[in-house]
């Protein structure tokens, strides 16, 4: 008769599966050298946040650098601030706690990659607008007075921050969820949860921005070598006309001699 084998029982198998699933936090550590991720994060953040800052003085103070343009890209300085401080502060925490805080806290895991996400959103929409000002400054100059007002450049900046925290906020009602990666040991919106929600953050967060810079950039290239052009035909033909009347004063010269 051949033996059989003695069953788990029930309870006993519930905490071994408990056990693997809320396993310690060397589980969930990073594979990287985590010294150098720690310094290396360290320096990240010291280096925007002091270069961020010296474009907000250097705007406040310079009044030559006050343009609806530089408008944008110190809305871009002070999203890239934010960036700083719920992102590279989460992984020094999540390095230096090797993952355990963020692992059970929720709240501050959902928190942090929620506003990390938005402001990131909200930094590459700031870029495609200070691009998309430089574009119709160059290109549609005679409308950019009319365009560009301080009432229409604070609804601007509002529409862009508005944008940043609707684009995210569907991941707080089931569309799209945020989790803790254990490769970077910091919170992020999980790109496999939801499909769709992953195509709609690429498509409306990097996508029609990155489109808007890459059309705005092409078109100024295309209208300054456009001008060149222009400008050499101009200089070529003003070359001939004196060179014209050069020579007919000199024909008249002689004649008259």
């Amino acid at each position: 008769m051949a033996e059989t084998s003695p069953t788990m029982p029930a309870n006993h198998a519930f905490e071994l599966t408990s056990a693997i699933t809320t396993s310690t936090p060397d589980v969930f550590m990073s594979p990287v050298n985590q010294p150098i991720y720690l310094w290396f994060t360290v320096v990240l953040f010291a280096a925007g946040l002091c270069g961020n800052t010296l474009i907000i003085i250097a705007f406040i103070i310079f009044k030559k650098l006050r343009s609806f343009g530089s408008i944008f890209i110190v809305n871009t300085a002070i999203a890239d601030i934010c960036v700083g401080v719920s992102g590279d502060l989460f992984i020094i925490v999540g390095i230096a706690t090797k993952g355990e805080y963020l692992i059970n806290n929720r709240l501050p895991c959902v928190i942090s990659s929620f506003i990390c996400n938005a402001v990131c959103i909200v930094s590459i929409w700031s870029i495609a607008a200070a691009c998309l000002n430089g574009y119709i400054r160059v290109c549609h100059h005679r409308a950019y007075t009319k365009i560009y007002t301080p009432v229409t450049v604070t609804f601007m900046l509002m529409i862009i921050w508005s944008a940043g925290t609707f684009i995210t906020l569907p991941t707080l009602f089931g569309w799209g969820s945020h989790s803790y990666d254990p490769i970077l040991m910091f919170c992020l919106t999980h790109r496999f949860s939801h499909v769709s929600y992953t195509y709609f953050l690429f498509i409306t967060g990097s996508g029609i921005p990155l489109m808007t810079i890459v059309y705005s950039f092409t078109r100024i290239i295309l209208t300054v070598r456009a001008s060149r052009k222009n400008i050499n035909k101009d200089g070529k033909g003003r070359l001939i006309l004196c060179q014209n009347k050069l020579s007919s004063r000199a024909l008249l010269f002689s004649l008259i001699k």
